[in-house]
């Protein structure tokens, strides 16, 4: 399933990171990863962050359906809190030791700023650019699982991963993010529309980095 804008809105916000999309699937780590030649130790380096990453990734979504302004926003981001969870449990009970990798026992400089992006948004900014904050974490890096699954080499070691965020449920609410986003800016003042196409740009930003440190060792 196509994932794409849903009003004029997320149009512009997609036209801000697409350069950024192609710099992506164009990079080392994602043009290996669908070639089925991905180091195992670029893999190991982004898996053994992501799990830590997920943990303050769930934590700000919890703090966004505390913050919502009604119960349809509280219970869709609370649902994206319980799946993130079972995600997490997924990844230690079931991927980690498929491909034996090792929980980090820190930080990468790039995933701790991307984590503390994100949980400082989902605290301190106003509700609508915290939401634009969180959403390249669904639609830009759905978007990247769409390309390797279309690209991808036959036999490829790393399926399993890559099915996890290929599916139609994952584009179904990565759509309905969008649709409140695209809500948001339809009806937000101009300063706040602003903060939120700058935060989705940073958060986007910042998904193209934790690829490129993991391909580079800088972790």
């Amino acid at each position: 399933m196509r994932v794409e804008a849903q009003g004029s809105f997320t149009n512009e916000l997609w036209s801000d990171i697409e350069s950024i999309f192609y710099d992506i699937i164009n990079g080392g780590f994602v043009s290996r990863l669908a070639g089925a030649s991905l180091p195992a130790e670029w893999f190991s380096r982004y898996l053994s962050q992501d799990i830590l990453y997920l943990r303050q990734d769930n934590e700000a979504l919890e703090l966004l359906s505390a913050r919502a302004p009604n119960e349809t926003e509280k219970v869709f981001f609370r649902q994206l809190h319980e799946d993130g969870i079972a995600v997490e449990q997924a990844m230690q009970g079931e991927y980690m030791p498929l491909f034996g990798v090792s929980e980090a026992k820190e930080q990468s400089p790039v995933f701790m700023e991307y984590g503390s992006f994100l949980l400082d948004s989902a605290r301190n900014s106003p509700y609508p650019v915290a939401l634009a904050a969180l959403l390249p974490c669904f639609w830009l890096y759905g978007e990247v699982g769409q390309y390797v699954v279309k690209h991808q080499a036959g036999n490829n070691p790393y399926q399993k991963f890559i099915d996890t965020y290929s599916g139609e449920e994952y584009d179904i609410v990565t759509i309905h993010f969008i649709q409140l986003l695209e809500q948001y800016g339809q009806k937000e003042p101009e300063s706040v529309k602003m903060a939120m196409r700058e935060a989705f740009l940073k958060s986007s930003r910042f998904e193209y980095m934790v690829f490129e440190e993991a391909e580079k060792g800088a972790c």
